[in-house]
């Protein structure tokens, strides 16, 4: 039976028999499935020429014993950590591990210094690796082949965050922090659990939550959400919060408003539907979210976007909430009822959006003269007391 000197796995292994088939096999050499650019068409070998260990990376060439960076392949975990690093030059580095915490580690020139923290950013662990001829990478490749973080299958993923950033948020030093600080819009009825630990504004049934970015790459980022706990540790109060994440979240994920119909008219095809209508019958629609187009419902309400769609739109509107992701507006004017619209939200929540993308059902509507941001429910209510006061007045003797 396969059995891994370093981590004594006995389950998870992938055999090489050369560099164009890869295959999954358990530790009594059956295989088990094919993987990365294995060849239906190749023979599966009964002895493989290199056996790695799934579980922690090491790898067996032949009969010699297991080794790390062998003569012919390195270990998973380096490649990972490698790939994550944002400079192999870095004299301190952060990363996140999967959903399990973060790990840290600085090179004083005489060893590396390392912590480990839960998602909580509690201290789990920390210690010294007195190691001067290695590099970073392999550096936090030893510490972590030494953790609990990668005593399971599979490896966790990592990635790299602002490691001063990090630090002031382990320290709560709030005026680091609030240059990282942008918000998320949510519905209050799926974070009704947690909310109660969360610092939030609420807009009608929305809720307005705080994060705090701590990196970002090409195809993700990693940023935390900020609690009660955290709030206290930075010494602000809730207001502050919010003024400052207004203030720096269009920094941060810059606000994207554009007209539907250029956006569709770009297509190739056209706008679906509108063929043979004139360009002035077409219903204004404005696309608000951010740059990255995740989570851009909440650059609707960064300062003075709700005047600006007002003002693209000439008036009043109504504001249909497509997903988590994105904003649509449109003119009241064009809509004896709300109701129309909100039965529009719900058919296209119900058939074309992901749940956990989904906002909400409800509608709203923006008052620009008054810069009122209601549910188009509320609006409707405001109104007719407002319309029957103009009547009882007018009726009213002098």
């Amino acid at each position: 039976m396969l059995k891994c000197r370093k981590c004594g796995n006995t389950k998870y292994f992938l055999a090489k028999s050369n560099a164009s088939l890869s295959l999954r096999m358990d530790g009594e050499m059956n295989f088990v499935e094919k993987g990365l650019s294995g060849n239906v068409d190749v023979q599966i070998p009964d002895k493989p020429d290199y056996v790695i260990c799934e579980r922690c990376g090491f790898t067996q060439v032949g009969e010699d014993k297991w080794v790390t960076n062998g003569p012919v392949l390195e270990s998973w975990l380096l490649k990972r950590i490698r790939k994550a690093m944002p400079s192999a030059s870095e004299e301190r580095v952060t990363l996140v591990i999967g959903k399990d915490g973060f790990i840290s580690v600085r090179n004083t020139g005489k060893r590396y210094d390392y912590s480990f923290y839960g998602m909580d950013l509690s201290e789990i662990d920390n210690g010294h690796l007195y190691e001067t001829a290695i590099t970073m990478e392999e550096a936090i490749e030893m510490i972590l082949r030494d953790s609990e973080f990668v005593s399971e299958q599979p490896l966790p993923d990592l990635f790299a965050v602002d490691s001063d950033c990090f630090e002031a948020l382990v320290k709560g030093e709030y005026d680091i922090l609030k240059d990282h600080l942008f918000m998320r819009v949510s519905s209050k009825e799926k974070l009704s659990d947690v909310l109660c630990y969360l610092p939030h504004v609420s807009m009608e049934d929305l809720t307005i939550t705080f994060h705090i970015l701590l990196g970002r790459g090409s195809n993700a980022s990693v940023s935390i959400c900020v609690n009660f706990k955290l709030m206290k540790s930075c010494g602000v109060y809730m207001q502050q919060l919010y003024e400052d994440a207004q203030k720096n979240a269009p920094k941060i994920v810059p606000v994207k408003i554009e007209n539907l119909e250029t956006m569709l008219s770009k297509r190739d095809d056209g706008i679906p539907g509108t063929e043979g209508v004139p360009a002035q019958d077409i219903l204004p629609i404005i696309v608000v979210t951010n740059e990255e187009a995740y989570f851009g419902s909440a650059a609707f309400f960064y300062p003075g976007v709700m005047d600006q769609i007002g003002h693209m739109l000439k008036g009043d509107y109504y504001i249909l909430p497509s997903s988590l992701h994105e904003m649509l507006a449109v003119p009241d004017c064009l809509r004896d009822s709300y109701m129309e619209l909100k039965e529009l939200v719900r058919n296209i929540n119900d058939s074309s959006v992901q749940p956990k993308d989904r906002l909400t059902d409800n509608v709203y509507h923006y008052d620009v003269a008054d810069h009122i941001f209601e549910t188009a429910e509320s609006f409707e209510k405001r109104k007719r007391a407002k319309y029957n006061s103009l009547m009882f007045s007018a009726l009213s003797p002098v």
